[in-house]
């Protein structure tokens, strides 16, 4: 069976490609060549390293979170506002 496919701007008949039969969607970004495309490779690879570099830190947080320096240094703690932006901090273990 022949795979063509008639092009409506041009009025012609046109054979089908490779990429057209196959069925896979095509990267709007494959006319600009390989350096857009890697770029936008790099950045989802930074996007997803960043993402499980931040749960790995999760326990760090909360560990500094736990620590009561901070409460014992001031009495009764430095107020619910400056509390939660210096608590998870290395200072609040003591």
């Amino acid at each position: 069976m022949l795979n063509v496919r008639y092009d409506k701007l041009s009025e012609k008949f046109v054979l089908k490609t490779e990429i057209e039969t196959s069925g896979a969607a095509r990267n709007p970004f494959d006319v600009f060549g390989f350096g857009i495309k890697a770029y936008f490779q790099f950045l989802k690879l930074l996007m997803f390293a960043l993402f499980g570099l931040t749960l790995l830190y999760v326990p760090v947080i909360s560990m500094y979170i736990n620590g009561e320096n901070y409460r014992k240094e001031t009495g009764t703690g430095v107020g619910l506002s400056n509390y939660w932006q210096i608590s998870a901090t290395l200072g609040n273990l003591g």
